[in-house]
């Protein structure tokens, strides 16, 4: 049956949904930046710290897709779409405040080293993502929904620039809030999805839609093949999947990567992310026009096309601040290229009565992709050794005053040659040291830097010299 068209909405709505998505980017930011850190007070392999955060892309390809063929066929009084998000979003703030007290829970290093302590953080993490994905799946035929098709990209603009206001404040400061307690990046991300729950609880109303019958039994491989016989839906799904899968790969690892293998700051891993981020908002309004009066395909292939350079620049010629900044921006700006046109794109190929599992499939494509990528650089980081030495953190101090009572003892040329280059400061701290002590985060976050300085002293690379 016929479904009609969408009313002409205007900016209100384009307006309110668009500061409501922009929230969905907060758990984004603090599961690229944030999350990586809390999990490494609890395990030291990368390759499990990856399976954690790759999780979000698998739950992504299993709750996303039946978010968005569910919502196809529910009539509430609260409309088809809203009530994944009067779920979703409440659930979400409570579950991401609860990944950020773990450490707090935890506080010992061999209680937090435990397979409990760890389940218990995949556990929560995994609500997380369950109910984040409730939001994102049905986000997108939402949109389909309220506007109409020549509206879509101005749209999505509205919504790129609401999300990257949200994303510079955080990468300005919130995520620096780190540095001083590492919850309060975790508190402001919960605070702004229960603004966004207020939001659509009380400011927008679904457009009306005649619904199909009611479908019996959800099933993805069923979808999978009515897209996989349609050649323009293949290439949509390809396309789709790469927006997704590229970002994942460039952000796995990258807060480990500046704050470990660059030795820089979690400030300085929001301050290298804030050029991009105003590009992309100053850019938005006006690629919005560029996707409505042009076409989405140019629009995305360039930001392929920007996602590549700025890859091979991090890989390659990224040694300090100034170097990872640049690629950075690009990679910023590539985002917002890649991924403003998918609306346009995707609905322009599905009927009303079948957008929701229209884009159900293409977002299993997009997420399963991007986990089984994720997955598999965390393995291949697991197993390649380091070609630079990795800068010393406190924490990585598991037994600082075993090591402290042998350079005390220096009883091998080693721990003698180590002993007399530490600061004086340090050396203070050694004498006032006994196997008797107990640990203090004071001993540990004397002794890094010092051995961190050490890494680079050419004696101890030399076999001549011990």
């Amino acid at each position: 049956m016929p479904q009609p068209t969408p009313p002409n909405r205007g900016m209100r709505d384009m307006l309110v949904l668009g500061l409501m998505a922009a929230t969905f980017d907060a758990e984004i930011i603090l599961t690229n930046n944030v999350v990586p850190i809390t999990c490494r007070h609890f395990t030291d392999s990368a390759f499990i710290i990856s399976a954690i955060i790759a999780s979000k892309r698998l739950f992504g390809s299993l709750i996303q897709p039946w978010a968005c063929w569910r919502s196809d066929f529910v009539q509430t009084r609260f409309g088809r779409r809203r009530p994944f998000l009067l779920i979703g979003l409440p659930a979400g703030a409570l579950a991401l405040l609860g990944v950020g007290l773990m450490p707090f829970l935890i506080q010992s290093d061999a209680a937090r080293h435990t397979i409990l302590a760890l389940a218990a953080v995949l556990l929560i993490n995994s609500v997380l993502q369950i109910a984040v994905d409730l939001n994102w799946g049905v986000l997108e035929p939402l949109y389909a929904d309220t506007f109409r098709q020549e509206q879509l990209g101005r749209a999505s603009s509205i919504r790129q620039i609401a999300s990257k206001l949200l994303t510079l404040f955080m990468v300005s400061f919130v995520i620096g809030w780190a540095d001083f307690n590492e919850l309060y990046p975790y508190v402001f991300g919960a605070g702004v999805m229960l603004l966004a729950f207020a939001l659509i609880a009380t400011s927008f109303r679904e457009t009306p839609v005649e619904l199909p019958p009611a479908q019996k039994d959800y099933n993805l491989f069923k979808h999978i093949g009515k897209v996989l016989g349609n050649p323009d839906l293949v290439k949509v799904a390809i396309v789709c999947t790469g927006n997704l899968a590229l970002p994942a790969a460039l952000s796995l690892l990258t807060p480990l990567y500046v704050t470990e293998t660059l030795g820089l700051s979690m400030t300085a891993l929001g301050t290298v992310q804030i050029l991009g981020v105003f590009l992309a908002v100053v850019l938005a309004f006006p690629l919005g026009w560029l996707i409505d009066y042009v076409g989405a395909k140019w629009v995305m292939a360039a930001g392929f096309a920007m996602f590549a350079v700025s890859a091979a620049g991090l890989a390659f010629w990224t040694h300090d601040y100034p170097s990872l900044f640049v690629w950075m921006t690009i990679f910023g700006v590539a985002q917002v290229f890649a991924l403003m046109p998918m609306t346009a794109m995707v609905f322009q190929y599905s009927a009303p009565h079948e957008r929701g599992h229209i884009f159900g499939v293409i977002q299993f494509c997009r997420a399963f992709t991007a986990f089984v990528i994720s997955l598999a650089l965390g393995s291949i980081v697991q197993l390649v050794d380091s070609y630079e030495p990795m800068p010393y953190r406190a924490q990585d101090l598991k037994e600082p005053v075993r090591l402290a009572v042998r350079l005390n003892e220096s009883t091998d040329e080693v721990a003698r040659y180590i002993g007399a280059h530490l600061s004086a400061a340090t050396t203070d701290l050694l004498a006032k040291t006994s196997a008797d002590s107990k640990p203090t985060p004071a001993l540990g976050e004397a002794l890094a830097p010092d051995l961190d300085h050490l890494l680079h002293d050419p004696s101890l690379y030399t076999p001549e010299r011990f």
